[in-house]
């Protein structure tokens, strides 16, 4: 999220000569947001679902894992996303906001298809995976002779990244799946900033004075592959891995900007400058590969997954490769891992489920600009209806900062996913 340092940035790179256009450009894709995954069993289990992927979300978590499904399926998923942001500014004050944001997570199908031995299984369907809501607001009073008023932002975002894709599995030994996934990236966001004067004190002839108002429309454009494989001792142990290639997002950018439009007491409006227009740019994320395993015992399901990113080879892929190299002293390689567990309770179609998630902060060091680490706690609910339908139920909360120079962003997340499939 840009908030009013975006402003700054705008006047720096106009001074240099790239127009406003270009600070939108800073934005970096493939790390802005929030990555959840797909699916209210694989949440509810810490989204460590690499080697246990068995419904149609294995098009999402491994697509070898398809392999496993014996019978057609249709499935579809619903989140509710909620954000609280406190802004601590050095005034000691703190600002909250909260917003709420109600989205399809995924819907697909899974058609296996009759073998004389081993199985062959595919998936087509949508997911989306990633959220780029985001909610912000500060207010510090600035007491200097002749200007006591309080400056005020305000800034609401919405937007995802999601996937249409097509899967497939085969089992190529009695042990081991291997599977593949096509993945149609397209991804939308809607930011709109306010920073003002406000004359809350009644000193002057003016009610608001807008210093900078943007909004920006950006589409967002892929495409790449995932490979996957699944190996299983007996009815045990699973053991899964797979291998994101990298992808190359194309962004369009439609943007406008106002400023110094002043509301006055008396009704009148003073009219100030607006600018509008448009910005292409491609950027690149790099491969990402993760590893999981899982172990079976009676009523009950462990499992882990790791998950490795290089963000330092992040690199744009147009005019504005001349930022490739800050990008590269800047961000950093991560290791995200989750951990998870699946409880069915005897005598019953109940499953609870409980999970850890841990994604590290892309950046080298700490300062301006930068997030901290965000970890997450899960749980999970499924109830299994009959042999044709089961429904799960996921809650996530997370926490982590953003840090600024004059104050710091304390982020609270809360995610609630709805699942059902239908196997026939």
């Amino acid at each position: 999220m840009r908030k009013h340092f975006f402003r700054i940035e705008w006047v720096v790179l106009l001074l240099l000569g790239f127009g406003f256009s270009s600070a939108s450009a800073q934005q970096l894709w493939p790390i802005l947001g929030q990555e959840f995954g797909v699916g209210a069993r694989a949440l509810g289990m810490g989204g460590a679902f690499v080697s246990v992927a068995n419904d149609y979300s294995a098009s999402h978590w491994n697509p070898a894992g398809l392999g496993l499904i014996r019978r057609m399926e249709a499935f579809g998923s619903v989140g509710r996303l909620g954000l609280v942001n406190d802004d601590v500014n050095r005034q000691n004050e703190t600002v909250e906001k909260d917003g709420h944001f109600t989205r399809l997570n995924a819907a697909g199908f899974v058609f296996p298809i009759p073998t004389y031995r081993g199985s062959l299984v595919f998936a087509t369907g949508y997911n989306r995976v990633k959220n780029l809501d985001g909610v912000f607001a500060s207010r510090q009073f600035i007491n200097t002779p002749g200007d006591s008023v309080y400056h005020i932002g305000d800034e609401f975002e919405t937007g995802y990244f999601g996937y249409w894709n097509f899967s497939g599995s085969i089992q190529l030994s009695p042990n081991f799946y291997f599977g593949g996934a096509i993945n149609f990236w397209r991804g939308h966001d809607d930011y709109n900033w306010k920073f003002y004067e406000k004359d809350e004190l009644d000193l002057w002839t003016f009610d608001t004075n807008i210093l900078n108002q943007d909004q920006i429309r950006t589409k967002i454009s892929g495409t790449n592959f995932k490979f996957g494989g699944l190996f299983t001792i007996g009815n045990i142990l699973n053991v899964g891995g797979t291998i994101e290639t990298p992808v190359t997002f194309k962004a369009t950018e439609n943007w406008e900007q106002s400023k110094n439009y002043i509301y006055f007491d008396d009704g009148s409006v003073q009219n100030g400058t607006t600018d509008a227009g448009e910005f292409q740019y491609k950027i690149k994320k790099p491969y990402t590969f993760a590893l999981g395993a899982s172990l079976k015992i009676p009523l009950l399901i462990l499992s882990a997954d790791a998950r490795y990113n290089d963000w330092s080879q992040m690199a744009y892929k147009d005019s504005l490769s001349v930022q490739n190299g800050s990008i590269m002293s800047t961000y950093r390689e991560t290791i995200a891992y989750r951990l998870g567990a699946e409880v069915a309770v005897p005598l019953t179609r109940v499953r609870l489920r409980a999970g850890y998630m841990f994604d590290p902060s892309p950046y080298q060091k700490t300062g301006p600009g930068t997030l901290s680490n965000r970890t997450f706690l899960t749980a999970g609910l499924g109830f299994i209806v009959d042999k044709q339908f089961t429904f799960d139920l996921a809650w996530v909360r997370g926490n982590w900062k953003k840090y600024h120079e004059n104050y710091t962003e304390k982020i609270q997340a809360d995610k609630v996913l709805f699942t059902a499939a239908f196997r026939f």
